[in-house]
This record gives C-alpha cells, structure tokens and sequence, in this order.
C-alpha cells in the first residue's frame, strides 16, 4: 500500500466453526467466487479483527462489503479490555496465549511464502473463533451487545470505503491558514489529486504532496513558470502535469463566493471554560469507571469542547451524543452543563450528586 493508491489483497485467511484453517493467495488463484460466495452470504457472520482497512479492499475490489461482520476489536474496548487492543494482546490475554510477533513487517506480496510465514499468516485467525464466542458471551451478560450493532452494521456500508474527491481537502493540514478565497482552489486542486491518483493507483503524495497544492492554493501562480518556482514541484512534475494544474486552477476560480468550501471556525476556549472542560473530563471518567471501559472509548477531549461550545445543535453529529454513548455519558453531561448536579470527592474518588447536596 506504501506504493500504491489501493491496497493491494496480498493474502486472505479463512477458519471455520470446524477447525479448518486455509491460508490462500489471491496473487495466484484467479477466480475466488467460491470464497466470495461465504464472504457475501447474509447469513454468515465474518469474525475479523480491526476490519475496517480490509473491508475496503473487498469494496474497491468487488463494489460491495462483506457482510454481517464482527469485530473483536470493538467488542473488546466496550468490555473494558482495552481501546484499540492488539490481537496479539487480546489472544494473550484472553487465552494465555502469546502469538509470535517476529514476522509482522513482512512484505506479504513477495512470492514464495515459505513455511514460517504460512503459519504465521494462520495464527491470525487460528484464535478468532475461540475469542469470537467469550466476548460475545461477556457482551450478552453485560446487556452490551446492542450497544455495538449500529457500529458493526456501519462496517458493511458501502457509504463508509467511497471516495469522495471534492472532500478530499479536508484531509490537509494547513487548509485552516487559507484565506476564504483561496479555499475553492484548495478544493479543486485536492479533488482533481485524488482522482488522478486513483486513476493511477498511486499514493496521493505521489503526483502532487499536501504542501505543495497549499502553497498552489495561497499563490495562484498564472504561469507554468510561476508553479515552476514553488518549492518542492521538481521540473518533471511542471512537465507532466504544468497546463493541467493551471486549468484546474482557472476553472476553481470562477466558482461562485456561495458555493466556497467552508473551514469550520471554533474559537479558542477561555480559561474558564478550559477549566469546565476539565471537569467535564472528570464526569467521562466517572461513567467509565462505572462501565469497566476506557474513557477514551466514551469521548475525547475535543468532543467535550464540541459539546461546551456548539451545545445540543450537533446531537445529529456526535457520537458522544448517540446511541449507547448518549446513554451512559452524553445526558449527564448535558445535565451537568445545565447546573443540575456537580461533583464531589468521596473516599479519594470522584462522585456525583444533585447540586442542592453537591459538596464543592
């Protein structure tokens, strides 16, 4: 994937209810019907760790997603194991056992595999099947399994793997400094990368990097000789892609001020309100200290100051006021903001309580 635009499948791995494991490569075998077949069959769950990255392979392959899916990942961060975990970390420590690590830089492309490699390839779903049914048994005990549906289901979305260009600027760093005329450049010079990339199949930062289209965007340059002059576009670039450049420019340019692509503009917090941002940290860690699970899995920092700033207009956008999230955080928070409890410390921990009875 360093190389190129879309990852490549490299290798797949497949074990079943029965103990068969195959390790099958896809570089040599040219029709896999037989096992897209069971990859698409509705009534067969997928148990994958982590799958969101291999899921999009299958969806820029096949213009559609393996489904239903299960992620031990997921299920393990909401039953307090860890956010993000390693599969080598969840097996450790659900089984006992320790997955030798050793090949895991391995260029999975190179042919031949030889047998290590092989059997290293197994081990990365030798153990899902035994971890699949203790974390579905611990979700179900703790009522927690529905809190996961919605995200399990958001992995089949073809929604979810598109490629959409005319978003692409929203991933470089650096669009915050631009000037409001200059953003539709940015814009047009990011989407017209991307799709160029695609059409390619090379890395973005291949055909032009996030530095270069910024300062395109901030100069405009109205010559080939002017682009030529930024720094970091070597000649060959100027060359190869020089008019084109210039045309997309020209054609961003024209854009109506209506349709400018907009930079969101949250101010910086006050002290105080940094302050309450702090405390509200404080009610997050308390719900998840009540859960079992990592604070970090509830909301983040910025969330919070979402939440401080925007109030209940976003609940349509945050997850920390969605869903199971909403239920176990988002509605205490927003009664704290409102006044109507307050927090106290109680044998070296942090509780809480109505404001009447609340000791500051």
């Amino acid at each position: 994937h360093a190389t190129t635009y879309f990852a490549q499948l490299s290798l797949i791995q497949v074990a079943s209810e029965s103990g068969f494991i195959a390790v099958i490569d896809p570089l040599s075998i040219s029709d896999l019907s037989p096992l897209l077949d069971l990859l698409f069959d509705h009534s067969i769950t997928k148990v994958l760790h982590s799958p969101a990255q291999d899921l999009k392979i299958f969806f820029h392959l096949y213009d559609r997603v393996p489904s239903p899916v299960f992620d031990t990942q997921l299920a393990a961060s909401v039953l307090g194991i860890g956010t993000q975990v390693g599969y080598g970390a969840l097996v450790r420590q659900m089984l006992g056992v320790n997955l030798d690590k050793s090949l895991a830089m391995t260029n999975w492309n190179q042919r031949p595999l030889d047998a290590s490699q092989v059997s290293y390839a197994a081990d990365d779903v030798r153990f899902l099947l035994e971890v699949y049914p203790l974390l579905l048994e611990e979700l179900e005990k703790l009522n927690r399994l529905d809190w996961i549906r919605p995200d399990l289901a958001s992995f089949s979305d073809p929604v979810r793997y598109a490629i959409e260009p005319q978003n692409a600027w929203r991933r470089i760093r650096g669009s915050r400094s631009l000037k409001p005329h200059e953003l539709p450049l940015l814009q047009a010079l990011a989407a017209w990368r991307e799709n160029r990339a695609v059409s390619i199949n090379k890395p973005r930062n291949w055909v032009l990097n996030d530095d270069v289209i910024l300062e395109i965007a901030r100069r405009c340059p109205p010559t080939v000789q002017d682009l030529g002059k930024i720094r970091g576009i070597s000649d060959r670039i100027v060359d190869v892609y020089g008019d084109t450049v210039l045309t997309v420019l020209d054609s961003a340019k024209s854009m109506p001020e209506s349709e400018w692509p907009l930079v969101s503009t949250q101010r910086a917090l006050t002290a105080s309100e940094n302050a309450l941002v702090d405390a509200m940290m404080s009610v997050v860690r308390m719900c998840a200290d009540e859960n079992r699970i990592t604070p970090a899995l509830l909301a983040t920092r910025k969330d919070l100051e979402a939440v401080l700033l925007v109030g209940e207009d976003i609940d349509d956008e945050l997850e920390l006021l969605q869903g199971w999230r909403r239920q176990l955080v988002g509605t205490r928070l927003q009664a704290f903001l409102r006044g109507e409890f307050g927090l106290y410390v109680r044998d070296g921990a942090i509780c809480a309580s109505p404001t009447d009875e609340a000791t500051l």
